[in-house]
């Protein structure tokens, strides 16, 4: 096995670390407020026009904070180019403007232009104009624990935005109201089409159900220095990154192997799985396997499941018999590990209950001692917290494949959902504690990757093509293939992810995004350098 890989990617920036990072911009690298508010202000009018979105009237509505002020300058170079712009401050009565969107303020009357102030129905001359609405009301400073903002004046301008037909909107760094840590399902008046958000994404951009408000996601460069994101993890480092696709995708392990290479070279793959009715995922993950470049793949089921088999079973896949009737039998899975060279094992695609027991715990890890890795899927999570040895296991080896179903299954630790920064810090800590890689398959799936000191690592390159029947077991093959070749479960989970999802990408080309099933996505397992060629990102 071989472990010459790299996992590099980029910082989801939450409120912290945004805050930080312009501090530290400020405070090191002496660009003031003022001129990051003007760069910031100049690219979303440039990435407006990019996008053109010109050909209507546009609405801003800049709220009384920093956003306000970026948005501001947004509108002023728009009026300079000659647009049809209506500028609206949305602010509470008695309430002050931030000093920088006061100065911007005045910069913007002084050329020439004015800004209304909000009030009630305001809006609604603009009802058949299909305009654009800029909202630049709240941005990476929102506070949802203030609790006003469903009786503010900002949510009546949002909710009159919301009622005009054939809008099209582009939120600010965040659409209004929507935290930038924001992992729970939330309430806002205002979805956006397009989010334009400065430095990097926020975690509330990338993770479902939150990113949904957001539409297309652009991320603009406003002139933060590098050297002050360094400085700014020294203060508070962010939870959660999210790894390049691109690299994952270039890091193709079976590419590395010698022209001489054999089957066992390319790694011999075991699932045990199945039960009667569900003997396709088993065969799923087998041809996923092969598709990803596996050299052989060993299907066992129990006796009750292989009697069920039906349908065109593919001939590229090997059974054998590691059952006793309904149960495991040991010596015999014991014997089969040695003499045949398994590298990794994918247990529970299909069962819907688990195999594990203390015994198979005592076997696997002598199994792992002389390499391999063990991927845990399905009906196998069930309890499975309970069976692990208490001087833990080796998390570059073995990965859970929990959905949301079956992560509340696997113990009482996972009692509750990875969906707030709490939960997410506790189980990166359980991760550690076990020694495993835990791959949560929810609509953004997350992957705690057992060890001190690395973020929780994101994949949100899926779309909801993926959420059918077959995804996860194509996914358990795709990651025991990786494993198989490579020492890492965080990173053979993370490219096994991205694969999945682009191979669903270029199946969507062929049958449509909502037409796609998870044979076609094993079609195109093998093709996914195509959209580097394309220039995918």
């Amino acid at each position: 096995m071989t472990q010459n890989h790299t996992l590099t990617g980029t910082y989801l920036w939450d409120q912290k670390f945004a805050q930080a990072i312009d501090k530290v911009t400020s405070t090191e690298f002496h660009l003031s407020e003022d001129t990051l508010i003007e760069l910031a202000g100049h690219e979303v009018a440039k990435t407006i026009v990019e996008h053109e979105l010109t050909d209507a009237p546009i609405i801003v509505l800049c709220g009384s904070g920093k956003n306000g002020a970026d948005s501001l300058v947004a509108a002023r170079w728009l009026c300079e180019l000659g647009l049809e712009v209506h500028v609206y401050l949305v602010k509470e009565e008695g309430k002050a403007l931030h000093p920088a969107t006061q100065s911007k303020l005045h910069t913007f009357e002084a050329f020439g232009y004015e800004a209304k102030i909000f009030t009630k129905s305001a809006l609604k001359t603009f009802q058949r104009a299909e305009p654009i609405i800029i909202d630049g009301i709240y941005g990476v400073g929102f506070d949802a624990s203030k609790g006003s903002f469903s009786t503010s004046l900002a949510w009546a301008a949002l909710s009159e935005a919301a009622l005009i037909p054939g809008r099209t909107v582009v939120a600010v760094d965040l659409p209004s109201g929507l935290a930038a840590d924001q992992l729970t399902e939330c309430v806002i008046p205002l979805k956006a089409d397009l989010t334009l958000t400065f430095g990097e994404k926020k975690p509330a951009l990338a993770l479902a159900p939150a990113r949904d408000k957001a539409g297309e996601v652009v991320v603009l460069n406003v002139g933060f220095p590098k050297k002050a994101e360094s400085i700014a993890e020294s203060i508070t480092r962010p939870l959660l990154m999210l790894p390049h696709p691109d690299e994952l995708i270039e890091q193709d392990p079976w590419d590395e192997l010698p022209k001489s290479a054999h089957k066992y070279d390319r790694g011999h793959i075991l699932i045990i799985g199945g039960s009667p009715g569900k003997t396709g995922a088993p065969l799923m993950s087998g041809m996923a396997a092969l598709r990803a470049g596996a050299g052989w793949v060993t299907i066992a089921m129990p006796k009750s499941a292989l009697e069920s088999l039906k349908g065109d079973v593919p001939r590229e896949i090997v059974f054998e018999d590691l059952f006793n009737g309904e149960e495991l039998d040991l010596l015999k899975l014991e014997k089969f590990l040695a003499e045949r060279k398994v590298k990794a094992i994918v247990i529970g695609p299909g069962m819907s209950s688990s195999p594990f027991n203390k015994d198979l715990m005592t076997i696997l890890p002598h199994v792992l001692s002389k390499g391999g890795g063990i991927v845990v899927d399905a009906g196998a999570t069930h309890n499975f917290i309970s069976y692990v040895p208490s001087e833990s296991l080796i998390p570059s080896r073995w990965v859970l494949l929990p959905h949301p179903g079956e992560w509340v299954k696997m113990g009482a630790e996972t009692a509750a959902l990875p969906d707030s920064k709490e939960h997410l810090i506790k189980y990166q800590k359980l991760a550690e504690n076990l020694g495993i890689t835990l791959l949560y398959k929810g609509a953004t799936p997350l992957c705690f990757t057992g060890l001190e000191g690395l973020p929780i690592l994101v994949a949100d390159e899926g779309d909801n093509s993926l959420g059918k029947a077959g995804s996860g077991d194509l996914l358990a093959g795709l990651v025991a293939a990786h494993l198989a070749l490579r020492d890492d479960g965080a990173w053979s989970s993370m490219r096994a992810l991205t694969q999945l999802a682009w191979s669903a990408k270029l199946a969507a080309k062929g049958v449509g995004k909502h037409g796609v099933m998870a044979r076609d996505i094993l079609a195109k397992l093998s093709r996914v350098k195509d959209l580097l060629d394309e220039g995918h990102n």
